[in-house]
């Protein structure tokens, strides 16, 4: 049972870490970016 506990405490410290890195919400605000370029790249290489 330790190692099930052990890698529940890992998972919660990348979670908290990931939380501070990212600032909360403003984690969401990349994602739509990234979306908007992907077609960008498409639309480049379709012309060419």
């Amino acid at each position: 049972m330790k190692k099930v506990w052990i890698a529940i405490a890992a998972v919660a410290i990348i979670a908290g870490i990931a939380l501070l890195f990212s600032g909360g919400e403003p984690a969401a605000t990349p994602a739509p970016e990234e979306e908007v370029s992907i077609p960008d790249d498409r639309i480049g290489s379709g012309i060419r």
